[in-house]
């Protein structure tokens, strides 16, 4: 949720290549490591979501509801903002600016 305690619906996880929030909120995910932090991208916003585990159930851990807060692209950890995938999300977004485009093969005519 965010600030307000509106549901994240739709929000893209920024942490791995996993299917983003569902209509109210929720997700499933699985990381390669355990995540401390969760990133989203919602829209034109970022934030970040502190996760902690409040039940264990084999190797699937729950986190229950999450507050999540605002956050700007410079304070986005940098193995997450430099990942392929997140920088053209968040060009798409215009939160950053877009690479340059560079010339097509064979140079000017």
């Amino acid at each position: 949720r965010d600030i307000a305690g509106a549901p994240l619906r739709g929000a893209r996880i920024l942490n791995a290549p996993v299917p983003g929030t569902g209509a109210n909120g929720g997700f499933v995910a699985d990381f390669p490591r355990r995540e401390r932090t969760l990133y989203l991208l919602q829209d034109d916003r970022l934030l970040q979501c502190p996760l902690q585990v409040r039940e264990r159930r084999n190797v699937v851990m729950l986190v229950g509801q999450v507050e999540c807060a605002p956050l700007n692209v410079a304070q986005l950890p940098a193995d997450i903002r430099q990942q392929a995938r997140v920088t053209r999300l968040l060009q798409e977004q215009a939160l950053i600016a877009a690479a340059p485009q560079t010339a097509a093969a064979g140079g000017t005519p």
